[in-house]
C-alpha cells in the first residue's frame, strides 16, 4: 500500500516563495500602513506553506517571515539597532504573538496532515478488505456451482438428511433408485 508523502523540499520552496510574495505585497502596502503590523501579511504565507508541507515548512515560513519583517519593516535598510534584535516590550509582544500564531498554524496543519494520511490508509485497507471478500465470495459461488453440478450429474444416489430428519439434498440418481422426486422430499 503506497501512501502519499509530503516532500520537505517542496514545502521549503513554498515557504520561500510565500515569504517573497508576502514581502512584495507588504512593500507595496508600506505607503498606506507604514510600519504598523509588519508580520501580519506573513501569516498568510505560513497558512499556505503549512497546508502544503505541514509542521517544518510552516515553521520555516514563520521564521522567514520574522526575518523579512525585521529586515524590511522593523529596521529597514540597516538602520540602528541591527536586524534580528528585538528590543522593547512592544516588539517582544508583537514577535511573540506572531511566533505563537505561526507555531499554532503549523502544528494544526501537521495534525490535519496526519489525520488525512491515517484516514487515507484506513480507506485503502478497507478497500483491500472489500476486494478480498468479493474475491472470496466469487470463489465460493464458483465452488457451489461446481458442487451442485457434480451432485446433479453423479450416477450414485446422494442424500443429505439433517439431524431433525429433514431432507436437505436429494439428487436425480436418488430419485431413480428410491422412486421419490426431490420436490416430494425437500
Amino acid at each position: 500500500m503506497h501512501l502519499p508523502h509530503r516532500n520537505l523540499s517542496v514545502g521549503l520552496t513554498v515557504a520561500l516563495v510565500a515569504t517573497a510574495v508576502a514581502t512584495l505585497v507588504r512593500l507595496s502596502l508600506t505607503p498606506i500602513v507604514g510600519t504598523y503590523a509588519p508580520y501580519t501579511i506573513y501569516l498568510l504565507g505560513v497558512v499556505g506553506t503549512a497546508w502544503v508541507g505541514g509542521l517544518w515548512p510552516g515553521l520555516a515560513a514563520t521564521l522567514l517571515g520574522y526575518f523579512a519583517g525585521e529586515i524590511f519593516f522593523i529596521h529597514p535598510y540597516g538602520t540602528s539597532p541591527p536586524p534580528f534584535s528585538v528590543l522593547g516590550p512592544s516588539e517582544w509582544i508583537r514577535f511573540s504573538a506572531y511566533a505563537l500564531i505561526g507555531l499554532s498554524i503549523s502544528f494544526v496543519s501537521e495534525q490535519w496532515h496526519r489525520v488525512r494520511l491515517r484516514d487515507l490508509a484506513r480507506t485503502r485497507r478497507m478497500e483491500e478488505e472489500v476486494s478480498e471478500r468479493l474475491r472470496a465470495a466469487e470463489g465460493l459461488r464458483q465452488t457451489k456451482q461446481t458442487l451442485e453440478a457434480l451432485v446433479a450429474a453423479a450416477p450414485i444416489p446422494i442424500v443429505v438428511i439433517e439431524p431433525d430428519r429433514t431432507v436437505r439434498l436429494w439428487n436425480h440418481a436418488a430419485e431413480r433408485v428410491f422412486g421419490w422426486t426431490s420436490e416430494e422430499l425437500v
